[in-house]
């Protein structure tokens, strides 16, 4: 569990911390207990070698028992063992503090040595030790195993019953005793070393190359577990109590350095009246109760492989004073946690206070190959970073580590973090207390030098904020990441020098950047639980690095965003809980980089509206906005992606899904719009491209697809979409298409708008591209041209009226509308390949384009003359019946009139060059002039001149080669002199013969044969009599035919 202590003030500064022990002048024996356990203690010279003792049932636990137990200057404690034996526990029962300034040493086997005084123990600056496994010294009242057995550190044992491996210290005291060491105390590679206590002061040299060094000062009534691999830390309230015997109060840390009068003082410290201990010559008080961790000197597991290695300095107050931690590698930096683990969670303790002095360094680095290590400096109150730490990759491969400095409620951070990789990515820096405010570089730095200063940021009125200077993050050699429970707020301007370095920043609030921030090619992100806001001038340069914003509200940025490269992300309403709108008032620009942006309007605001230019230089451009009555997306400003693909979604509850009202151009990308408004309103459309909006692609296509009930597509008067080479595409599958602007394709691209309706006022235009207009109800008010092909249908299967005026239901373009089709396209295709329904003709038209109409069903084109005129050719097929007794008429084109069943039609003239096609596949062919035909009745006419007639049907009958004007009824077939009936066949150079429309004749009258008057013919060749043909045909000039 956490560990909570009422804050203290330490007002620290920059100290070296040192003990100078001075040990009595005579001899501390080691003393052996007379209770029972055997322990051993024999005087050998200099030296006290330690036998006996009680082993446990096992025998793996030797237990030694001390009354006194203590060094002077070149003496050697020498605990002897042997290979079966694998922990060696010694307990000093005495009361009395251990002074130790020799060597302690454990020789015969390969144990782990456990030295147990619940009074305190201090290392002088000559003890050492010569171990063959782990050390750890403790202040413990008790240490517990994993068979869930109690050594007690005073009284009886059942010591046989003490199996397992030492994994608990109980401190059943409400002051734990201190742990002191100004030695140098090493164990064998990959071992570990630790001092577990109430206070635990270090001022000497610590090694574990490879391994472990713990350094925990343990408030009083709590329980420590240390567990392998790593002998990770966890720290529980004590419940109950162990079966400990009560143990002498012992000496807190000022009396442990006074209280014996055999001892001096140290040199460098200073034992306050209040009860506190200062360092000699700077004026600083450090509360030094149980709890507090006090590091000065070297902390050192550096080593080959340093991923194993780790160095913990832990305790309710912890503070380092010019101490060097080194967890470095070889092949990969180890791991250092000062105050807890990376922003306090895991099972380790954390401090309440955490403080590191300006010459303090701390060393997690990969020194050949493999990525930085680990090193987190935390506390949940405030933490005071005035030092250095460095976790570089390394120098032939690897990653920069991980660095967190971070006070959960307050943070201090005046120190410099190094997570630089010379072929591999940076690390990153993390900064997490409750709020922040970067803060300008002022006077309080001036003391300090330029590559580790950083100011004191001091704190609101109510201490609830964190101010950190800027110069931190300028001068960062790491990835710098500030999080805060609240609020983060950018109040200077931040330029980042060393190059790739990026900044994040994440808050559970709000994040503000009321100034600018550049970068030198590192990334920008921010991630926040309510509003981003970027204000006026607050631009943001990264040359090259991304920029990332996702906010779960709002977010409006009105600086300018420039990339130069990289991307540009920002994502309101991130977590897609509610609302959280999209606002851009300031340019972007990501040369090359791609922009997406997404956002949810409410109350009437847009999801995303852009007023200011974008531009992304050939990277792609995705928005996708949603707007609670409001637009879905409002682009006010230009957007232009060089040849960058555009995709755009907008939708709304009730106004227009996309509203374009500025330029939206793309060099070469497709441009890909969906616009959905699910309103009933007049501004329900789903895209709208308003007077000042444009739409520009050069060579990509385009593609609009909308959905709304005023309009899936809209484009107002002065609108424009354009397309160059690429397919221009506009759809409304189940709504209108509106035209009052302009829609043009000047290239080889093809332009299609398909719809239940269009209504178009305003001009399309294609180049050499096809034009297709898809809908059941097509008004033309505006002219449409082009050099391509024309087709004209219906989107469903309805029946056609062309020419004309009638009802609803079947109009689809009158004759006026017919006459905004410009000359110039290739051919113009009125109807489906695939409909059944009729088509007929409720006006005359004129066509100046070659002209097909189709359909499965019957082409009636009533009594309506149909003129072609320049290059218009008339091509009629009908899958069942045409009929009409209509002028066909063209200037020298072909007049080719197809039928699955009967031809009943007027006059035909083809005019100077000329073709006459008529094909009836399974019916008969009759040119007549009024109805019903009888023998009383004769037959229209058939002209060209300098051409040939063609006449099919399916009766069978040929026609036989003969004199035209003698071979079949009087006139059928006449030349070079037009008559009132029959084929005429006229000079090329001689007028046509003037035609007079007459009404559209009965289908189901007649026979299928040809009597005088008639003029029922099969396909060029006329029998007397029956009129049924063969397939010849008609010479143009002679009147002679071809072959039957």
């Amino acid at each position: 569990m956490k560990l909570h202590f009422k804050a203290i003030s330490w007002g620290l500064s920059s100290v070296h911390l040192a003990l100078a022990i001075a040990l009595p002048a005579y001899a501390q024996s080691i003393v052996p207990s007379h209770d029972g356990t055997g322990t051993i203690v024999t005087p050998d010279g200099n030296r006290y070698d330690i036998s006996g003792g009680q082993l446990s049932e096992d025998g793996r636990n030797l237990f030694q028992s001390f009354h006194e137990f203590g060094l002077q200057r070149g003496e050697v404690a020498n605990f002897l063992s042997n290979p079966t034996i694998d922990n060696i526990l010694g307990r000093v029962t005495g009361g009395n503090a251990s002074y130790i300034d020799g060597l302690i040493q454990v020789s015969g086997g390969n144990s782990n040595l456990f030295l147990i005084n619940p009074a305190g123990v201090i290392f002088g600056a000559n003890a050492s030790l010569n171990v063959p496994a782990d050390f750890i010294t403790t202040t413990a009242t008790s240490i517990g195993f994993d068979s869930n057995t109690w050594l007690n550190s005073t009284g009886e044992n059942n010591w046989s019953a003490l199996v397992g491996t030492p994994n608990s210290f109980d401190f059943a005291v409400a002051n734990p005793g201190a742990i002191v060491n100004e030695g140098t105390l090493t164990v064998t590679e990959g071992r570990t070393l630790g001092l577990i206590g109430g206070t635990i002061v270090n001022t000497g040299a610590l090694q574990a190359t490879g391994g472990n060094i713990r350094l925990f000062s343990v408030p009083g009534e709590r329980l420590v577990r240390l567990s392998k691999p790593g002998y990770v830390l966890n720290l529980e309230v004590r419940n109950g109590t162990t079966g400990a015997p009560s143990t002498p109060t012992p000496l807190a840390l000022p009396q442990l350095l006074t209280g014996n009068s055999t001892i001096a003082n140290a040199s460098q410290i200073t034992v306050n009246p209040d009860g506190t201990v200062s360092l000699r010559g700077s004026g600083l008080q450090i509360d030094s109760s149980s709890g507090t961790t006090l590091m000065s000197g070297t902390a050192d597991v550096s080593g080959t492989n340093g991923n194993a290695a780790s160095i913990h300095i832990l305790g309710d107050r912890v503070g380092l004073f010019g101490a060097r931690l080194d967890a470095s590698g070889t092949s990969g930096g180890g791991n250092i946690f000062i105050g807890g683990d990376l922003q306090g969670t895991g099972s380790l303790p954390t401090a309440s206070r955490t403080y590191v002095d300006t010459q303090t360094s701390i060393f997690a680095d990969a020194l050949q190959s493999g990525n930085g290590g680990r090193a987190i400096v935390w506390a949940d109150d405030s933490t005071r970073f005035y030092g250095t730490i460095s976790a570089r990759g390394g120098s032939a491969g690897g990653n920069g580590g991980f660095v967190e400095v971070s006070g959960k409620n307050w943070l201090d951070y005046q120190g410099s973090v190094d997570t630089f990789a010379p072929n591999g990515m940076l690390g990153t820096l993390l900064l997490d207390p409750t709020n922040i405010v970067v803060v300008a570089d002022d006077a309080a730095t001036s003391d300090l030098t330029t590559v580790d200063a950083f100011d004191d940021p001091d704190t609101d009125t109510d201490n609830s904020q964190t101010r950190i200077n800027v110069a931190a993050i300028d001068n960062a050699t790491a990835n710098v990441t500030l999080q805060a429970t609240n609020n983060i707020t950018f109040g200077t301007p931040i330029e980042i020098f060393a190059s790739g370095i990026g900044l994040s920043a994440t808050a559970g609030n709000d994040i503000a950047a009321n100034s600018s921030i550049t970068t030198n090619g590192g990334g920008v992100t921010f991630d926040a639980g309510n509003n981003i806001s970027i204000a006026t001038g607050a631009d943001i340069t990264t040359a090259g690095g991304g920029v990332n914003f996702s906010a779960d509200n709002n977010i409006t940025s009105n600086g300018t965003i420039s990339t130069v490269g990289g991307g540009v992300t920002l994502r309101a309403n991130y977590d897609s809980s509610g609302s959280g709108r999209l606002s851009i008032g300031g340019s972007i620009i990501t040369g090359g980089g791609s922009l997406n942006l997404s956002g949810t309007g409410n109350d009437g605001l847009a999801g995303i509206v852009v007023q200011s230019p974008l531009s992304t230089g050939g990277g792609n451009a995705t928005f996708t906005g949603t707007g609670n009555v409001g637009r879905g997306i409002d682009l006010q400003g230009s957007l232009s992606t060089g040849g960058g693909t555009v995709n755009l979604t907008g939708t709304s509850t009730s106004a227009a899904g996309i509203w374009i009202g500025s330029s939206l151009s793309s060099g070469g990308g497709t441009m890909t719009l969906n616009g959905t408004s699910n309103g009933t309103g007049e501004s329900a459309r789903g895209i709208a491209i308003s007077g000042t909006g444009a739409l520009l692609s050069g060579g990509g296509g385009v593609n609009l697809t909308g959905s709304g009930s005023q309009a899936g597509i809209s484009i107002l008067s002065g609108g424009s979409i354009a397309s160059g080479t690429g397919n221009l595409s506009l759809t409304s599958e189940n709504n209108a298409i509106r035209n009052s602007g302009s829609i043009s394709t000047s290239g080889t691209g093809n332009l299609s708008l398909r719809a239940n309706s269009i209504a178009h006022s305003g001009s399309i235009a294609t180049g050499t591209g096809n034009l297709t207009l898809t809908a059941d109800s097509i008004a033309l008010l505006g002219n449409v041209s082009g050099t391509g092909r024309l087709l004209l249908q219906p989107k469903t299967d309805i029946a056609l009226g062309l020419g004309g005026t009638g009802d609803a239901q079947t109009v689809f373009l009158t004759g006026s509308e017919l006459s905004h089709l410009m000359d110039g396209f290739s051919n113009i295709t009125i109807g489906r390949e695939d409909g059944s329904s009729n088509i007929t003709f409720l006006g005359g038209a004129t066509f100046s384009d070659p002209v097909t109409v189709r359909t499965l069903g019957a082409i009636d084109t009533g009594g309506f003359t149909l003129n072609g005129q320049d290059n218009a050719s008339l091509t009629f097929n009908a899958g069942t019946n045409l009929l009409g007794s209509s002028l066909f008429y063209s200037r020298g084109q072909t007049i080719n009139l197809k039928a699955g069943g009967n031809i009943l039609v007027g006059a035909i003239d083809a005019g100077e060059g000329g073709s006459i096609i008529l094909n009836a596949t399974d019916g008969t062919v009759r040119i007549v002039s009024k109805l019903p035909p009888s023998a009383s009745l004769y037959s229209d006419n058939i002209s060209l001149r300098g051409s040939s007639v063609t006449i099919s049907h399916t009766t069978g009958i040929t026609f036989t080669r003969g004199d035209a004007t003698t071979n079949g009824v009087l006139g059928e077939i006449a030349s070079p002199v037009a008559t009132a009936n029959g084929v005429n066949l006229i000079p090329q150079g001689r007028p046509a013969p003037t035609q007079t429309p007459t009404p559209s004749p009965d289908p189901t009258s007649g026979d299928g044969t040809t009597n005088p008057g008639d003029g029922t013919t099969g396909d060029g060749t006329t029998n007397p009599g029956d009129g049924t043909t063969g397939d010849g045909t008609t010479n143009p000039g002679d009147g002679t035919t071809g072959d039957g």
